[in-house]
C-alpha cells in the first residue's frame, strides 16, 4: 500500500513537471511564429510574391504534407487498416449473400443437383467478380465449405436427409466454383475430401478437359456422394460446346469411369448418371 502511494505521488509529480514545459513551448511558439513571419516577409517585395507562390506550390506544400504524414503515420496506418478490414468485410458479406441464395434454391429444388442451374452459374460469375484478387478470403471460404461437407458426413447417419444437406453444400461450392477454378489442381490433389469435392464442383461449372481422367478415377476412388458428383461433371463435359473436339478424351474417361462401376448397383443414382454419360459420349 505504501509503495503504491509513493508510485502514485511520483507519477503525479512527473506529470506536473511536464505541464510547465508544455506551457513554455506554447509561449515560445506564440512569440516565434509572428517573428518568423515578419522576418520572412521582409525578404519579399510585391514583385516577388508571384515567384514565392510558385515556390510554395511546388516545394513547400509537398514538404509540409510529407511532414504531416510522418507525424501522423501511426494514425494513418490505423485508418488504412480499418478501411482494408471494412473492404474485406464487404467482400465476405457479398459472397455470403450469393451463397444463401444458392442454398435456398437447392433446398427448394432438390433436383438441381444433376447439373449446375443457370442461376448458380450466374452467381458463380458474380462471385468471381466480387472476389477479384482477394485470394485469402476465397481460400477461407473454400475451407469453410469443405469443413461443412466433412462435418455433415461425419456427424449424421447415411440417408436422404444427410444427402439433401450435402447437396446444399455443393450448391454453395458451385457458387464459388469459378472463383476457385484457378485453384482446381491444388484442390484436386488435396487430402481433404471436401476440397476435392470443391474441385469437382468447379469443374461442373467450367470444364477442364485435361482433368477428365482425374474425374473418371473419382468414380472408383471416392465415397458415393463425391463419386456421383464426379459423374455430374463428366456429363457437363460431354454436353459442352467443345465436346466434339475432345471426343477421344471423353471416350477414355468413359472407359475409366465404367471400370469403377462395379462398386455400385444398377438401381443407384450413380448408375443412372453413368448411363447418361455413356449415351452422350456415344452420340459424339
Amino acid at each position: 500500500m505504501w509503495s503504491h502511494h509513493r508510485l502514485t505521488a511520483g507519477a503525479s509529480r512527473v506529470a506536473g513537471e511536464k505541464r510547465p514545459k508544455s506551457r513554455q513551448e506554447a509561449s515560445w511558439l506564440l512569440i516565434a511564429i509572428p517573428l518568423l513571419i515578419a522576418i520572412v516577409g521582409s525578404f519579399f517585395t510585391p514583385e516577388s510574391i508571384k515567384d514565392f507562390t510558385g515556390l510554395l506550390s511546388v516545394v513547400i506544400w509537398p514538404a509540409a504534407l510529407l511532414i504531416i504524414m510522418s507525424w501522423f503515420r501511426p494514425e494513418i496506418g490505423r485508418i488504412v487498416g480499418r478501411v482494408t478490414e471494412f473492404d474485406a468485410f464487404g467482400v465476405k458479406a457479398k459472397i455470403q449473400a450469393e451463397l444463401i441464395q444458392s442454398a435456398q434454391e437447392a433446398k427448394d429444388n432438390p433436383g438441381s443437383n444433376k447439373s449446375p442451374t443457370e442461376n448458380q452459374v450466374e452467381r458463380a460469375n458474380e462471385v468471381k467478380q466480387i472476389v477479384g484478387s482477394n485470394t485469402d478470403i476465397l481460400r477461407a471460404q473454400i475451407d469453410d465449405l469443405a469443413e461443412e461437407y466433412q462435418s455433415l458426413r461425419a456427424s449424421q447417419p447415411s440417408g436422404p436427409d444427410r444427402t439433401r444437406k450435402m447437396e446444399i453444400v455443393v450448391a454453395k461450392m458451385r457458387t464459388i466454383g469459378l472463383a476457385a477454378y484457378p485453384l482446381r489442381y491444388d484442390l484436386a490433389n488435396s487430402p481433404s475430401p471436401g476440397k476435392r469435392l470443391q474441385a469437382i464442383a468447379s469443374l461442373q461449372v467450367k470444364t477442364d478437359y485435361e482433368m477428365l481422367d482425374w474425374l473418371a478415377k473419382r468414380v472408383k476412388e471416392e465415397k458415393p456422394f463425391v463419386s456421383y458428383h464426379a459423374l455430374v461433371a463428366l456429363n457437363v463435359a460431354a454436353k459442352g460446346n467443345s465436346a466434339n473436339q475432345h471426343r477421344e478424351t471423353l471416350v477414355e474417361a468413359l472407359r475409366v469411369a465404367e471400370s469403377g462401376s462395379q462398386r455400385f448397383g444398377t438401381d443407384t443414382d450413380r448408375h443412372s448418371m453413368l448411363e447418361q454419360f455413356r449415351h452422350r459420349v456415344e452420340r459424339l
